[in-house]
């Protein structure tokens, strides 16, 4: 990871206020980690202008009228991704109307956005955010078939548009929660894997309003799909065995 993408956990409520984004600020006297595999620098230097970092590291001058932060010895590292997580989908687990992970009930799967139900105001974002924190790869967990829908990146800024980019993958379930619902094996889940991905293809190259025979996706799931055999979307796949990757990969 670059030097222009670090962030400081230690000065996290401080970097990531939506006033001090706008501002100018260099951090000092900290304990920096570039993020390139080398030493920690001690007594580094970081330069925000703009809530961009335009020069860290050891011996940086700090341009002349910007505001000054002392960490005084504190880490400052890149900041810390989520690969996949439901960050911003919950406030309270156990509360189910407050619980958007899954959709068990609905009558679409593929074709599901988390996008619009994640919520930039959930404690889980700010905490997570005060301990460095800073983009997420949000996924949904379950819905009633293989395919739990579509997940978006966002980042953990304390400002209301935390989506950066929505529909940003597709999330399939090929383990064992993947073999149960698709009829109670992995070898089903595969079935309806392949079946699913035939039909997406089908969609891409069939005219407009073409009538489709022996279906099991709705239009609009299989619609969803169609990125993903197109290659324009990444398939998300959630195994539990060795077996299982090798599985995936060689589909």
């Amino acid at each position: 990871m670059s030097a222009r993408r670090l962030i400081t956990a230690a000065l996290a409520a401080f970097l990531a206020s939506a006033p001090a984004f706008a501002q100018d600020v260099a951090i000092t006297n900290a304990t920096l980690v570039i993020g390139d595999g080398g030493e920690p620098v001690r007594g580094g230097t970081v330069v925000v202008r703009g809530g961009t970092v335009v020069a860290a590291g050891a011996g940086v001058a700090v341009p002349a009228g910007i505001k000054v932060v002392d960490a005084g010895g504190k880490w400052v590292t890149p900041g810390l991704v989520v690969a996949v997580t439901d960050l911003g989908l919950l406030d309270v687990e156990a509360v189910d109307d407050s619980n958007d992970t899954q959709a068990g009930k609905s009558p679409f799967n593929a074709a599901l956005d988390v996008a619009p139900a994640i919520n930039p105001g959930a404690q889980h974002i700010a905490v997570s955010r005060a301990g460095g924190v800073t983009r997420a790869a949000v996924a949904p967990t379950g819905s009633n078939a293989i395919f739990a829908g579509q997940g978006a990146v966002i980042d953990l800024g304390a400002d209301p548009n935390p989506v950066n980019r929505a529909r940003a993958f597709q999330y399939v379930e090929l383990g064992e929660k993947g073999g149960e619902l698709a009829g109670g094996s992995r070898v089903s889940a595969h079935a309806v894997l392949r079946n699913a991905l035939a039909e997406a293809q089908e969609i891409a190259l069939a005219p407009a309003g073409a009538r489709r025979d022996d279906v099991l996706l709705t239009r609009r799931d299989a619609s969803a799909l169609v990125p993903v055999v197109q290659g324009r979307q990444p398939l998300y796949v959630r195994v539990e065995r060795a077996h299982d990757i090798r599985m995936a990969l060689a589909l």
